[in-house]
């Protein structure tokens, strides 16, 4: 992978990164070396709120 994609890190020190897809959806991915894993897609911000309390 030449260019790695913008990176958020998620609060609280999870090895994550968050990615806004549309205004509310959001998805959750790690990169490791040359691949992007997505752990998890979220319809909403609570869903995503309630998911990483």
């Amino acid at each position: 992978m030449l260019l790695k994609p913008p990176q958020k890190h998620m609060m609280h020190g999870i090895p994550c990164h968050v990615e806004r897809v549309t205004k509310q959806a959001r998805i959750v991915y790690q990169i490791k070396e040359d691949m992007i894993n997505i752990l998890h897609c979220f319809e909403g911000h609570k869903e995503y709120e309630r998911w990483h309390k």
